[in-house]
């Protein structure tokens, strides 16, 4: 083998061949620690030897110090003797350890003054101390000589002392400078090994360090495989390219890093290819590292070949290209997106050459066109297609020619262009042309703007038609930024102010036209809007800058962004005509309202279509007793309200409301439980065509008219039964008056009990007639004005007459009168009807018969009780009280039983004015009544009437009758019944009066010319057939003014005083009179003449 010679130098073998100088540094570092072990341990012989014998030294002097103190006294005892036997004992032992180390270290031992220490003198001295010893011992020796001897020994033993430990710290000091001097042989020779070694290490990992850069900067990893181990080795434990730390171990590891199937071939094939013989393979992968992430590498292999031809390893290189292959992809996914997006955009896209040749052109372009890139290319052959008139052709290659020289010449875009193209389907389409100039070609884009163009046609027209509608609407829209206070308005708003249109405006400008209170709203409102985000509605009123007054509704909104307002925007509107309709709409309703709300007619107004209620005035809820809201929410109830009775003649009634004929008169059932009278009438509104559309009515509350009409006929009734009362009365008064005087006239003609019983049954059923024709005529007289001094307990008796003689037998009446009862100033007839109708009342609640008591007391209402009854003075008070045991009045009908027509009783069977009338005679009388109930155990009813402080007697039942006889006066007695005429005649006549007779008033003054004036009295009956009473007597009294006159009436009339008076008439009588109140009232008429 052929070499060259060259400069031997450590440090580049060194560096070429590391095993070797790495071998050499160990060998010598092995050696010099076998030399520096061997010296260490003959060094510490010698210091283990001197120390047992310096060791022993110091043995030896503690034993001769306590020999000392054993041998150096007298023995006296066995004891004595047998302890200095001990310290002779201790001394030759001490002796002979002496002996030997002065033999171990005699060669080099030495006292420092140059006195030999050897076994020699130790044996005199020795041998001096142990004479003196037993010479002591035995009692002869000398104590001090003793003691000489032994100082002596210990001295020289001292000295052996002192001499071994400097011969110890001789031989450890030059074992210290031996070492040290070979440790600094070793240290020299290992310092220039390891200076070497430093210097090539430090070369070696500055190259090392530069080739870490080197593969670090490019991403580049070193391996070989030992095919003999399959060991995989890098360069370092870190691979750059999965970023793991250690890399993998072995080839079949890194394959389990392919990420696909496809990569593990290509990765194996990389190996493969390097064993079989291709000097160098270069692939690129995937591989997956350990945290799931892929990376791609580049993978390069070549074979070493060593001496013998066999192929031991091989080796390559790992490569992170990672970021090449994502910018390839990303490069290729954008070229992807161009060519999607060159596609899908969503206007046409033409490449174009200079020469005119089209290229490509998107499929955008192809819709708008309708052509293929084929049909239209070259240029010249779509210029006639797309534009089929050849003046605009002319026009559109002139144009466009034009904007292409320019472009180049200025290195600018096409300008945007509008043209009108046809397409292959022959529609003419609106579109925008423009380009860009890309090196020799222009890319061309197409867009059609059609429809916009037409959007924004009809968006000038809506503009224009709102303008116009804003004008004629008198509305407009406004706007301003909250910040700045720069707004905007339309031309209506300008024109609602009074302005120019073109004006500029601001919050503030417009602010300016509000004073007082509309402006102190508006600028709380504008404050809410752009601090709270409020928006508003207000009709508010401004001053144009005409000076024009005028009302105006403002709506703002807020705008927000982010939940910060930036703008304010809203609606504006002129709305004076509007406010003064409104106004003039509210006095209508005003006016409507008012006459609605007070008249008491229901106005109603239904809408025919739809069967709905359209208005119903509120006097609905006052007359059927329900809310307005719950009929116009269900017209039926309307009629469910009606009487059953009435429900089918109204329902066929409704159905001609449209003919205009419907007015019913009808019932209705109120929640409360009572029946009213309702008139209702509807009248049909007609539209232009005459289609009823709507019926308008008036209904009206009749319940007043209804039962005042039937107390009209009632009283009708009452009035034709008490005529034929007062008839009948008249009658039968006529014939109880005879029987009467007859039974008074009788009684002094038949002095016989039995006859006299007799007389009495006669009178009394006289008088039990006359007492029912008296009620019979109270009954038909109705209410009477006159109001006289009256004594309340007398109509009681009468009414317990009648009560006896009319009520069923199962009911009692009893009264209970208090004395000293006072008068009252009162009606007797209307008394009479209140007496009437409380016992008749007690009557019905009683249907099973039961107690009924009549009672009277005086009292005195203090002021407390007279202000809760108004009308009501205090003062004293006669207490008229009806109770009975029957069913009692419920709590809940207290209230109402004096209601006029409120009754609980069945149809026709009460008119529900009983209590109504007695509560408005009490009242009427200047009194009050309470009301004491218990539900089934009866009702007591006290009549409260004003007294009479000082009362005076009535008129008394029957007269007194005057002292003395007549004086043979002649009396005229006229009447139509025979029967008075006789027995009138007869009583007077047994008074000693003269007595004629007439059946009329036409014969009684036929009688008076016969009498030629001699007249005292005349007693007529006042109804008579032809001339009556009250004729006759002003006849007579024209021929005898002072005539004296009585009359009498079967009529129960009240008459009142100045009338009699007037007349002359003396007395009245009242028919069934017997002879005591006819001789009465003739003699106090005549007394009176």
């Amino acid at each position: 083998m052929k070499t060259t010679s060259r400069r031997f130098s450590p440090q580049a073998w060194l560096l070429s061949e590391p095993k070797l100088w790495l071998g050499a540094a160990l060998a010598a570092a092995f050696v010099t620690c076998l030399l520096l072990l061997g010296l260490y341990a003959v060094q510490r012989r010698e210091i283990s030897r001197a120390t047992e014998i310096l060791q022993s030294v110091r043995t030896a002097r503690i034993d001769l110090a306590k020999s000392a103190l054993k041998t150096h006294g007298p023995a006296a005892t066995a004891e004595e003797r047998a302890v200095q036997g001990e310290g002779l004992a201790l001394f030759e032992q001490a002796q002979a350890q002496l002996a030997e180390s002065l033999h171990a270290g005699a060669a080099r031992s030495a006292a420092e003054d140059g006195t030999a220490l050897t076994e020699d003198e130790l044996g005199r001295r020795a041998e001096a101390y142990r004479r003196e010893a037993h010479r002591w011992l035995d009692g002869q020796g000398d104590p001090f000589a003793l003691r000489l001897a032994h100082g002596a020994l210990e001295r020289f033993a001292e000295r052996v002392d002192v001499a071994q430990r400097r011969q110890l710290a001789e031989v450890r000091e030059r074992a210290r400078l031996q070492f040290l001097a070979t440790l600094l042989g070793v240290a020299a020779m290992l310092g220039m090994v390891c200076v070497g070694v430093f210097r090539a290490a430090r070369e070696q990992a500055r190259a090392a360090q530069r080739i870490r850069l080197a593969a670090e900067s490019a991403g580049v990893d070193f391996w070989d495989e030992d095919l003999r181990t399959g060991a995989l080795r890098w360069w370092r434990d870190r691979a750059v390219a999965l970023a793991e730390t250690p890399a993998p171990a072995t080839f079949a590891a890194l394959l389990e890093r392919a990420a696909t199937e496809a990569d593990r071939a290509t990765l194996a094939g990389v190996r493969e290819a390097a064993l079989a013989g291709h000097r160098e393979t270069l692939v690129e992968v995937r591989l997956r590292r350990r945290d799931g992430s892929d990376c791609w590498v580049m993978v390069r292999a070549a074979c070493h070949h060593e001496s013998g031809g066999a192929v031991p390893r091989v080796a390559g290189t790992l490569v992170d290209v990672t970021p090449r292959k994502r910018e390839e992809e990303a490069r290729g996914e954008l070229v992807q997106r161009f060519r999607q997006l060159y596609e899908l955009v969503p206007v046409g896209l033409i490449y174009a050459r200079r020469d005119g040749t089209l290229n490509s052109m998107n499929r955008r372009a192809g819709q708008l066109l309708g052509y293929t890139i084929e049909e239209i290319s070259p240029i010249d052959r779509w210029w006639p297609l797309a534009y089929p008139d050849p003046d605009y052709r002319a026009q559109v290659q002139q144009q466009w020619t034009q904007d292409l020289e320019q472009a180049h010449r200025e290195g600018t875009d096409l300008p945007l262009r509008e043209y009108r193209i046809v397409t292959k389907a022959g529609r003419t389409r609106t579109m925008e042309l423009s380009g860009t100039l890309l090196d020799d070609e222009v890319l061309i884009v197409l867009q059609d703007i059609t429809d916009r163009r037409q959007a924004e046609a009809r968006s000038r027209f809506h503009e224009a038609l709102l303008e116009e509608t804003g004008r004629i609407a008198k509305v407009g829209g406004w706007s301003f930024d909250p910040k700045t206070g720069e707004g905007y308005w339309t031309n209506e708003v300008a024109r609602i102010h009074d302005l120019d249109p073109a004006a500029m405006t601001s919050r503030d400008f417009g602010l300016q036209f509000y004073t007082g209170e509309s402006r102190a709203r508006i600028e709380a409102a504008l404050q809410g809007a752009i601090e709270r985000a409020e928006p508003y509605d207000l009709q508010l009123e401004l001053v144009t800058a005409a000076g024009v007054p005028k009302w105006v509704r403002t709506i703002g909104h807020p705008v927000l962004e982010n939940g910060r307002v930036v703008r304010v925007r809203g609606s504006f509107q002129d709305i004076t005509e509007r406010r003064r309709v409104e106004q003039s709409l509210r006095e209508s309703e005003e006016l409507f309202r008012q006459m609605a709300e007070n008249v008491d007619e229901v106005f109603w107004m239904t809408d025919v279509p739809k069967h709905t209620m359209l208005y119903v005035s509120p006097a609905y809820a006052r007359i059927w007793g329900r809310s307005c809201e719950s009929l116009r929410a269900s017209p039926r109830q309307w009629l469910d309200s009606i009487h059953a009775n009435d429900r089918e003649r109204v329902e066929r009634a409704v159905a001609r409301q449209a003919e205009g004929t419907y007015a019913e008169e009808y019932r209705i059932h109120r929640p409360d439980g009572s029946v009213r009278w309702v008139a209702d009438r509807a009248f049909p509104v007609r539209d232009e065509s005459g289609r009823v559309f709507r019926i308008v009515g008036v209904a009206r509350d009749i319940t007043d008219k209804r039962r005042l009409e039937e107390q009209f006929l009632r009283a009708q009734r009452m009035e034709a039964v008490g005529t034929l009362a007062s008839g009948v009365a008249h009658d039968l008064n006529n014939i109880l008056a005879p029987m009467l005087m007859i039974g008074t006239l009788l009684r002094g003609k038949l002095p016989q009990p039995s006859d006299q019983k007799l007389l009495g049954l006669v009178e009394q059923s006289a008088q039990r007639g006359a007492a029912i024709v008296a009620q019979l005529l109270t009954f038909s007289r109705g209410l009477s004005g006159e109001r006289i001094e009256l004594r309340v307990e007398h109509l009681i008796g009468e009414m317990l007459h009648l009560i006896a003689e009319t009520f069923p037998r199962n009911i009692t009446a009893t009264r209970e009168l208090a004395r000293d009862l006072p008068a009252v100033l009162a009606d007797p007839t209307q008394i009479h009807q209140v007496l009437m109708n409380l016992c008749v009342n007690a009557r019905d609640a009683m249907p099973e018969g039961g107690q009924l008591t009549l009672g009277l007391r005086a009292t005195c209402i203090d002021a407390a009780t007279a202000a809760r009854h108004p009308g009501v003075a205090p003062g004293p008070f006669l207490v008229l009280s009806v109770s009975d045991s029957g069913t009692g009045i419920p709590e809940s009908l207290r209230t109402r039983i004096f209601d006029p027509f409120f009754t609980t009783k069945e149809i026709g069977k009460g008119t529900g004015l009983g209590l109504a009338t007695v509560m408005g005679i009490v009242r009427s009388h200047g009194g009050f009544i309470e009301l004491t109930s218990e539900l089934g155990r009866g009702t007591r009813f006290d009549v409260f009437l004003p007294a009479l402080m000082q009362p005076e007697a009535l008129r008394p039942a029957v007269a007194a009758e005057a002292p003395g006889r007549s004086r043979g006066e002649t009396i005229l007695v006229v009447d139509d019944e025979e029967a008075i005429c006789s027995v009138a005649k007869a009583v007077l006549e047994l008074e000693g009066y003269r007595v004629h007779t007439a059946p009329n008033g036409q014969q009684a003054l036929a009688l008076f010319r016969t009498l030629e004036g001699r007249l005292d009295l005349l007693v007529s009956d006042v109804m008579m057939p032809g001339i009556d009473g009250w004729e006759l007597a002003a006849t007579l009294r024209l021929s005898l003014p002072d005539l004296p006159i009585v009359l009498s009436s079967g009529l129960d009339q009240k008459i009142l005083p100045e009338a009699l008076r007037a007349a002359g008439v003396s007395a009245l009588l009242h028919k069934p009179f017997d002879s005591r109140e006819l001789r009465a009232a003739v003699r106090r008429a005549l007394e009176r003449q």
